[in-house]
């Protein structure tokens, strides 16, 4: 479904919501798979999407599930 999202945001003209959509699919992925690693594509292209748009709330959303998803490992690796 995450997924679908995301092709139905790429189809419209709406950066910020192909930002999250982006979002949505790293969440469903973290779901799935808790590693970190899991992840990063999608959020580092919503980031930036995000900030090529100026779109602070889906750039905020994207730096909230970066920091939920590393957040149990040490500071060295969450990089």
């Amino acid at each position: 479904l995450a997924a679908r999202a995301v092709e139905v945001a790429e189809g419209s003209d709406n950066p910020g919501l192909l930002a999250l959509s982006f979002n949505l699919l790293a969440n469903a992925r973290i779901l799935g798979d808790p590693r970190p690693r899991a992840a990063i594509a999608p959020l580092d292209r919503a980031a930036r999407i995000a900030r090529a748009a100026g779109e602070r709330r889906a750039l905020s959303d994207v730096s909230r599930t970066r920091d939920r998803s590393c957040s149990d490992l040490p500071p060295r690796l969450a990089q």
